[in-house]
């Protein structure tokens, strides 16, 4: 799992961890919870402990925010997307 941001976000913004959950709608067994860790380009990194499959409602955040969406799988890539705050 990669997750980059498309704007430019100020460095001390970002928070050192992200949570990043995949909940499976009728089988509570096949959810999926990590820890993405914050690297020094920016980026967040983590590793999934399994393949997924099937529809999942993906939420990405931290304690400030959090962006959800629902997506089948497998996929290639994910997108999640927000406005940058305005000035």
């Amino acid at each position: 799992v990669n997750v980059a941001a498309r704007y430019a976000i100020p460095t001390e913004s970002l928070p050192a961890s992200l949570a990043l959950a995949f909940s499976h709608p009728t089988d509570s067994g096949k959810d999926v919870s990590l820890s993405l860790a914050r690297q020094a380009d920016g980026s967040y990194t983590g590793t999934l402990p399994k393949a997924l499959a099937g529809r999942y409602y993906v939420e990405l955040g931290c304690k400030n925010w959090r962006l959800r969406t629902e997506n089948i799988f497998p996929r290639e890539a994910l997108e999640l997307s927000a406005e940058p705050p305005r000035s």
